[in-house]
């Protein structure tokens, strides 16, 4: 499973807009670092919307503290029966928090909200 952050309105998608797509607990770890993850999240609870001037503000304040934030190390590697988690390296967090900030300027310039589900 996974999760697509894109800028849009409530039919989706803008042509064009830039779309970031992460497996479920990458996104679970990107909504927290932005403090978008409802407390007791389950995959159902994976999608929502804020405006762009908000995302955007939560993903610059996320970057200012990654390096204080994000394990150095990265996640590793997890298999439980069936499911295999691959994680993610040092500097996935931060990659990909430059990635959310482009979405969110572009969806700032546009007056559209961002969106993840």
């Amino acid at each position: 499973m996974s999760i697509t952050f894109f800028a849009g309105t409530g039919f989706g998608a803008m042509p064009g807009a830039p779309q970031i797509n992460v497996g479920n607990r990458n996104a679970c770890d990107l909504l927290s670092l932005l403090g978008l993850l409802p407390a007791d999240e389950t995959d159902d609870d994976l999608a929502g919307n804020v405006t762009a001037e908000d995302f955007l503000g939560r993903v610059l304040v996320a970057i200012a503290l990654a390096e204080t934030t994000v394990d150095p190390a990265g996640r590793p590697d997890m298999a439980s029966g069936r499911v295999i988690d691959l994680g993610y390296g040092a500097h996935y967090l931060p990659h990909r928090l430059i990635e959310l900030r482009q979405l969110a300027e572009w969806a700032r310039a546009r007056s559209l909200r961002v969106w993840w589900s």
